[in-house]
């Protein structure tokens, strides 16, 4: 399972449906590894039993896009030369500090995910759904899960949420398939990933690293502007608060979403309120079958903190609120994160002493349960 991660926090990988319904129940099937095919311990017979009998000569973790041939194994700038220039470059969820950017290319139908880890570029993931990639065995966009298995084997897991997923692992690498949606009934592959194992868990031991520490910020000045708690805000006069749960009381308090996006097969969700231009958008995670609140996304400029920051502020006036941030995770993102013990409050910006252009509060046991879990 791929877990978008990192901080001030990150929140998940995988959009691949959007606007579905709640699932009514969540199912983790885990087959023997010894049943897959395709994982060895050897790099070597990994590689010979995927492309055995192939109609073309890659390698498992490799496949072909307009003639050349590309593996999430390779470097960043090795993947780009290949790929040509991306569609847009954006980061991956900015409210998080995660140091993650997409690239798309295609149309969308490819994206390239990397993190910098120790000032290095690392790709993360690679997302296929445009039907002309070909991997080993010449299997593609469109296939049946009967075609993925005769190529591949029976999968090390599956998943069934909105969709109905089958992994396959190796120490180097992960390469996933999505059949169908819940909102298409037609049952054949949408979606391929692959993974950079080794990147994942450079990126995971980060965020553990920043999870674990125990230095917490303190405001710097005065008490609550409009009488909440630190983790709450007010939305049409009702208090929203992170560490509450979804069903119980956020998601009441904030009315009926115009958008909810699943993120399979991470057991996540992403519920939008407001609108396309100013909304809320909260991100729950599913543990042990229970739906948590992971973090609330804002970008309305009438809300504000319980210290009376929003949209629009200075970083003047942040750094007087709630003092000096965490240390940033990397150059690129100018976010300002702060955390309170259940919970961190990060403020975004475009440049280094840009006004806030959004801000996020992260209930941070629901994040440790989604990077462990």
């Amino acid at each position: 399972m791929v877990k978008k991660m990192n901080f001030c926090v990150v929140l998940t990988v995988v959009v691949l449906t959007g606007c579905t319904p709640i699932p009514s129940d969540y199912q983790s099937v885990s087959t023997d590894s010894s049943t897959a095919d395709v994982v060895d311990s050897s790099e070597e017979e990994a590689s010979t039993s995927a492309t055995s009998g192939s109609e073309n000569s890659l390698a498992i973790d490799e496949f072909e896009y307009n003639g050349k041939t590309i593996s999430v194994l390779n470097d960043v700038p090795s993947i780009l030369e290949k790929f040509g220039t991306p569609d847009k470059k954006e980061p991956f969820q900015p409210e998080y500090q995660s140091g993650r950017f997409s690239y798309y290319f295609d149309s969308e139908k490819i994206e390239l995910n990397t993190v910098e880890v120790d000032g290095e570029e690392l790709p993360f993931y690679i997302r296929i759904s445009d039907e002309n990639v070909k991997l080993p065995k010449g299997v593609h966009i469109g296939c049946t899960e009967e075609e993925v298995k005769a190529a591949y084997g029976e999968p090390s897991k599956t998943y069934t949420e909105a969709a109905y997923f089958m992994c396959y692992e190796n120490e180097k690498y992960e390469l996933s398939f999505m059949i169908g949606a819940e909102m298409d009934p037609v049952d054949e592959v949408k979606s391929i990933e692959f993974i950079n194992v080794d990147t994942r868990s450079k990126y995971n031991f980060d965020s553990k690293k920043r999870l674990s520490s125990d230095v917490d910020t303190v405001p710097a000045s005065g008490d609550s502007a409009n009488g909440l708690a630190g983790e709450e805000f007010l939305y049409n006069g009702k208090e929203i608060s992170v560490l509450d749960k979804p069903h119980e009381k956020v998601i009441p308090n904030l009315g009926a979403p115009f958008r909810i996006d699943d993120l399979s097969p991470e057991g996540v969700f992403l519920y939008y309120f407001g609108s396309e231009t100013e909304h809320i958008r909260l991100e729950t995670y599913t543990y042990n079958g229970e739906e948590l609140t992971k973090s609330l996304f804002i970008n309305d400029k009438t809300i504000k903190t319980n210290k009376g920051i929003g949209v629009g502020c200075t970083t003047a006036d942040v750094l007087a609120a709630y003092g000096d941030p965490l240390p940033p995770t990397d150059k690129n993102d100018f976010s300002m994160c702060y955390k309170f013990g259940q919970y961190e409050i990060a403020f975004h910006r475009n440049s280094k002493d840009g006004d806030i252009v959004s801000f996020a509060y992260i209930n941070l046991d629901t994040f440790e349960k989604y990077l462990n879990d």
